[in-house]
């Protein structure tokens, strides 16, 4: 059996065990395991200067396999980065990209981009991610709304694990988030850190109720 297909064996033997995973390092609410549901997952990809072309292709490639699961149209998503709510059923993208210096922005050290994964989805775009990311150290997390731990301790990596700064993150409240806002309306840092959450954090990862 060849090191991707362990590899990717592997991580979805992972996912199946996801929700005894759940160990969480926020607010009382983000610890309490039985308020914590997954609506959906984020495809993050990393890239620098020298692998930025192959990120592009990746995305390209990624787009062409599963075009059947976006929308008619448009593949960009009609949120935000902060949004992980269920009712969207489509893949789409959530961009990325760098800042002024070639840096990371939001809670990343390195530029990236991003898809936003149904659930129905996670296991077939996972698998093929992992396998065909040339290189690309590849970040694949849930979304429950407590988005410090999801980025960090529930996270799946394929490729180098690479620096992620989860105070960087607006919600810290089971199934919140938000659609459009950067960073949901909120300076970020929050003053209480990763054990803070955002007043713009909204029900059902930005659905609200």
């Amino acid at each position: 059996m060849s090191m991707a297909i362990t590899m990717v064996t592997n991580m979805l033997v992972l996912l199946a065990m996801t929700q005894l995973y759940l160990t969480t390092g926020q607010d009382s609410t983000c610890k309490d395991l039985d308020s914590l549901n997954i609506a959906s997952w984020h495809l993050h990809y990393l890239y620098n200067d020298s692998s930025e072309a192959t990120a592009d292709t990746f995305t390209d490639r990624f787009v062409e396999q599963f075009q059947d699961y976006f929308p008619e149209g448009d593949t960009r998503c009609p949120f935000g980065p902060d949004y992980g709510g269920r009712s969207y059923q489509y893949i789409c993208f959530l961009g990325g990209g760098k800042g002024p210096d070639g840096e990371g922005v939001g809670p990343w050290d390195d530029p990236q981009h991003n898809f936003f994964i149904p659930l129905k989805y996670v296991t077939e775009t996972l698998g093929w991610a992992t396998i065909n990311r040339a290189g690309l150290s590849l970040m694949f997390h849930m979304n429950t709304g407590c988005m410090a731990d999801d980025h960090a301790l529930r996270a799946f990596w394929a490729g180098e694990k690479r620096l992620v700064y989860p105070e960087n993150l607006p919600c810290n409240t089971p199934g919140t988030g938000c659609a459009m806002i950067p960073a949901c309306g909120c300076d970020l840092p929050l003053p209480g850190g990763v054990e803070d959450t955002c007043e713009n954090c909204i029900p059902n990862g930005g659905d609200g109720r």
